[in-house]
């Protein structure tokens, strides 16, 4: 009988040599130790439950360690790459059993797609030959769903076509409603009618039908205002008369011709297309509708649509997006996380606040949220429109009840980066301005979390947070957003909260900044506001006079004649005997 020795924390420890040996590793055979010390630390993994305590504890930073070097060298052989893949999805797997701060922030550094690791190594330009859908027999003559690409814009669609010739690999293909024929791989090829969806429908729009145009970059709902037929090759062409606009008795602009009101562009730009061209596509398509003055970077997901038949079969969260990231690797990352339910892990941690003692720490969901965050432009468009929603009303509702020890350590940088995971996530599902109101909803949601707190650094983040917000509707000129914050300050008390004798000190002093911004708007420092600070000016409290004394004077240079006046007035009526040095002195 062989007994097996103990595993020692120093044998442990040596795997961090053999993982640094990537350094200087050039060859296949001088990557070989490495793989070796790879698969020890997934034997750790696997048998952690029967590990030693003090294994238990360093195996994280272990696993982070090694992360860290795989994902930051820049080039792999060809036969190491598997060893890294297949170490990575046992990190992913870990994580969803262990929960740890060092490996959720492992997860964040895996779902980083600016790893050299991911630039540089098993890299596809081809979202298609990503699928890799099963060949089936094709023969010249057959009828065919095919892809078919715009040239000036490589929009792409399914189409129907007839092969005119075929190798097995490539196939030369005559495009149905079309006059071109083009080579195309066999990959781009589907069984007749399995794919072209919307192809029957789109021959057959009605005249003033809406629908939505490719036009530049963006998707714009447009409207079909004629129709002609040509016979241009073997069979009638059908192209459309497409007005890049759409009518709306509250549209921004008026057409000369009819006065109807409408979005979008006059008719200088009205163009005909033909029926089947990829710059075409039915409203319930959803492809993204993005304002066309808006220069604001986001993703344009509206070719995950030609794979929506692979994703009922089986569900799909990371597609390859060329333009974003062309790494397979971290695109079957994503997957694989995705597959043994590790999205669904993270929305039902975030969730379940049922009981205090186990609501997620802010720092791990955070990290959580970065990691999602930094993959965003990489997941599926149709789990994105199903995943967002949930997860980012999720974090709202866990940040808005969270119990007295999370709101403890809600630093302002992980606040940071949980709203920017948000933010990114957001412009997936939702436009520049409904994501914009989202963000603002959570910013002063939390505000009152922060006031009604019990810690001093948390009411002033709230503070500072509120005074940013109002800053940046003033800086913008956002006059609906600006009115909907002073109702809002005004509704919540918030000036009766800061002007209170009774709230701390170092809350009143960072208020200037606040009141800086209330003056520079016209009318928002009500009298009720001010006659709040006057109480202040005039009570017997030795430590908040100076303190009130020197906001006024901070602000003062900010001060319309109105606010001047009123401080000059309650001076002037004060009685002698209540005049204090601060007052004499006061220099408004």
């Amino acid at each position: 009988m062989i007994i097996e020795e103990p595993i020692k924390l120093n044998d442990v420890k040596a795997l961090v040599t053999q993982v640094e040996k990537l350094k200087t590793a050039r060859t296949p055979q001088q990557y070989e130790p490495i793989s070796v010390a790879l698969q020890k630390i997934r034997d750790l993994m696997s048998q952690f439950d029967n590990l030693s305590q003090d294994i238990k504890i360093y195996l994280p930073d272990l696993i982070q360690i090694a992360v860290n070097f795989l994902v930051n060298h820049k080039q792999y052989p060809n036969t190491f790459i598997q060893d890294f893949e297949d170490y990575m999805k046992a990190v992913l797997q870990f994580v969803l059993n262990h929960e740890n701060l060092k490996l959720s922030d492992t997860f964040r550094i895996i779902f980083d797609p600016v790893r050299m690791a991911y630039e540089y190594n098993l890299l596809l330009t081809d979202t298609n030959e990503y699928i890799n859908n099963p060949r089936f027999p094709i023969k010249e003559g057959d009828d065919i769903d095919c892809l078919k690409t715009d040239r000036g814009t490589q929009r792409m669609c399914w189409s129907r076509g007839k092969i005119l010739y075929t190798n097995g690999t490539d196939c030369n293909v005559r495009y149905y409603n079309d006059s071109i024929t083009q080579f195309i791989k066999a990959q781009e090829i589907r069984p007749f009618k399995t794919r072209s969806l919307d192809y029957d429908e789109l021959l057959n729009l009605n005249i003033d039908q809406n629908l939505l145009a490719a036009f530049a970059d963006k998707w714009v709902k447009s409207t079909v205002l004629n129709m002609r037929s040509s016979n241009d090759g073997p069979e009638q062409i059908l192209e459309y008369l497409i007005a890049f606009r759409y009518y709306d008795k509250d549209g921004d602009k008026i057409e000369d011709l009819t006065e109807q009101r409408y979005y979008g562009f006059n008719r200088g730009y009205d163009e005909w297309i033909n029926a089947t061209s990829p710059r075409l596509a039915l409203l319930k398509s959803k492809h993204p509708q993005r304002p066309l003055s808006s220069e604001y970077q986001y993703i344009d997901d509206s070719q995950d649509y030609l794979y929506i038949q692979d994703h009922l079969s089986r569900p799909m969260y990371g597609i390859l997006r060329p333009k974003q990231s062309k790494s397979v690797i971290l695109c079957n990352l994503i997957n694989y996380f995705g597959e043994i339910g590790g999205f669904n892990f993270i929305l039902n941690r975030i969730k379940y606040i049922e009981n205090p003692e186990q609501w997620i720490p802010v720092d791990i969901m955070a990290n959580y949220l970065q990691g999602i965050g930094n993959v965003h432009a990489q997941l599926y468009r149709y789990f994105a429109y199903d995943y967002i929603p949930q997860i980012t009303n999720s974090i709202k509702i866990n940040l808005l009840n969270a119990p007295d020890q999370i709101i403890r350590n809600m630093g302002k940088e992980k606040m940071f980066h949980i709203v920017q995971a948000c933010q990114s996530l957001l412009d997936r599902i939702v436009n520049e301005k409904e994501r914009k109101i989202w963000l603002q909803e959570l910013s002063l949601d939390f505000v009152i979390v922060c006031f009604k707190c019990d810690f001093l650094d948390k009411k002033i983040m709230g503070l500072k947070l509120l005074s940013d917000q109002l800053k940046q509707s003033y800086t913008d000129k956002d006059q609906r957003y600006q009115e909907y914050m002073l109702n809002w300050i005004q509704r919540n008390q918030i000036f009766e909260t800061l002007f209170d004798p009774k709230t701390h000190l170092q809350l009143m002093v960072r208020s200037n900044e606040l009141l800086s911004i209330y003056l520079n708007i016209e009318n928002a420092l009500q009298p009720r506001y001010m006659d709040l600070i006057w109480n202040l000016m005039i009570i017997e409290d030795i430590e908040l006079r100076p303190i009130i004394f020197k906001l006024i004077t901070t602000i003062s240079s900010s001060m319309q004649s109105v606010h001047i006046q009123y401080f000059q007035e309650k001076l002037a009526l004060l009685p002698t005997k209540n005049l204090q040095i601060e007052h004499i002195n006061l220099d408004i």
